[in-house]
């Protein structure tokens, strides 16, 4: 499925070159989406091996007496290198991300059609949302790293081209700020993983900092020091904190999206923050054995935070992007609280988080959340667009009076997305959110139990 996004992007945008005022293109682009979809069809149901923690060092101790590197599992090398790998968190977020990218792509059909760039813009859409599905699929840090970058930058550039005015440039200019702002602390972060695993591969970084040992030459290891490791672990939380905009990583953000249009700014902003939490669940989770409980604290904390300032922030505001927007961020708080549940699930099992043909609870009710709300964001943005004007859009709640009675579709279309945002029964949000405060209460009631035993 990337590689056709990929391939999409390309012809669209080469093909824009050629044709600029074309109706083409995001017919085009929904064309690319749609086999892409088709492509992941049969990955979907492929029963997926489950690796725990004992097949890991089985295949360490084989790899070894096989005369490789004695820490390095499933033959990966010591080098910094690529690694792509298909698991079930993978899967479901390959899916999200085709979903959300088809919705937007869709969304912008009509209103690109004699737009000059509009084939610019729906090729960048493709391609953050194949970095939405790159980031689900890497196994090591460099091709997180990239996948990341692939999915924000592209953002950059539609603020760009969707106005001709000094606001879009401005949004543009420091939306990329806060991208290189991100990107330093990951590669900080990443770079002392590295360097106290001896490898970027996620197993080999678990397999090292689970051992307290890490390899240094192919034949001579040293003791990791557990300071560094948490180090590593602030470092990385702090750089997906920008992308997936929790507090206190969240300054900059009301600038940035009131100098673009909802469909250029709300709609692709859902991409970039998809593909951050799927790398809060690959990189602490995944990687960074031994540091569960400092990172379920971090988590804890980034949560309650969120929610409380952007429910507060939500209040006070009087445009509907604003509104929409700060009260899509405090829900994702609950989101968080299911990564803090997933740290809880990992310090307590010896299987491999996201790995086996089933999600575990915290991870499960994090991704369940998030695509429900995902879902009821772009749809309420999505209606947005379709209710503006050529040079008028929706953007006060005055502006939606009447609206039941002059176009009804509309209007309860509307009010369904805005209670599922909210969590209200029996709609998709309320089910999220039940996920993840069962996945809360399983955990606190295995501690009690772990005490009374």
């Amino acid at each position: 499925p990337p590689f056709v996004l990929l391939a999409t992007a390309f012809v669209c945008w080469i093909g824009g070159r050629l044709r600029r005022r074309s109706s083409v293109w995001g017919p085009l682009c929904l064309l690319g989406l749609s086999i892409a979809e088709a492509c992941l069809v049969p990955i979907t149901f492929r029963e997926w091996p489950i690796r725990d923690e004992a097949s890991l060092d089985s295949r360490a101790s084989s790899n070894a007496a096989a005369g490789g590197e004695p820490l390095l599992v499933h033959g990966a090398t010591a080098a910094p290198g690529l690694d792509l790998v298909w698991d079930s968190l993978s899967v479901v977020l390959t899916w999200s991300a085709l979903a959300v990218g088809f919705l937007i792509v869709l969304t912008g059909v009509v209103r690109q059609r004699e737009n000059v760039r509009s084939a610019d813009h729906h090729a960048l859409v493709v391609l953050s949302a194949a970095g939405a599905v790159l980031t689900g699929m890497a196994g090591d840090l460099v091709s997180l790293y990239l996948a990341l970058e692939l999915t924000s930058l592209p953002l950059c550039a539609i603020f760009w081209i969707s106005k001709p005015q000094p606001a879009a440039h401005e949004a543009s200019m420091k939306y990329l700020m806060l991208t290189f702002a991100s990107s330093g602390l990951l590669l900080l972060g990443f770079a002392l993983a590295y360097g106290l695993a001896g490898s970027t591969d996620f197993d080999n970084i678990r397999h090292a900092l689970g051992s307290h040992e890490t390899l240094i030459e192919p034949q001579l290891v040293a003791e990791t020091s557990p300071v560094l490791g948490v180090v590593s672990l602030v470092l990385v939380v702090a750089g997906l904190g920008f992308r997936v905009s929790v507090v206190p990583f969240h300054f900059g953000l009301k600038e940035v999206f009131s100098g673009v249009s909802i469909e250029a700014g709300l709609l692709p902003a859902a991409l970039p923050r998809l593909a951050a939490l799927t790398a809060f669940l690959r990189v602490p989770l995944l990687a960074m054995a031994g540091l569960e409980q400092t990172g379920a604290l971090v988590a804890l904390v980034l949560s309650g935070l969120t929610m409380t300032v952007f429910g507060a922030l939500a209040l006070r505001q009087t445009r509907l992007r604003a509104m929409i927007y700060y009260t899509f961020l405090a829900q994702g708080g609950l989101a968080v609280a299911g990564l803090a549940v997933a740290f809880r699930d990992a310090a307590r099992t010896t299987l491999a988080p996201a790995v086996g043909a089933a999600l575990p609870g915290g991870i499960s009710s994090a991704m369940l959340m998030t695509a429900a709300d995902l879902l009821a964001f772009v749809g309420i943005s999505a209606l947005l667009v379709y209710l503006a004007r050529p040079e008028n859009e929706v953007d006060f709640p005055e502006q939606l009076s009447g609206l039941l009675r002059s176009q009804p579709v509309a209007a309860v279309s509307a009010a369904v997305l805005i209670l599922s945002l909210m969590g209200v029964p029996p709609l998709c949000g309320f089910w999220g959110r039940i996920e993840v405060f069962t996945a809360m209460l399983s955990t606190v009631g295995d501690a009690g139990g772990s005490l009374e035993s």
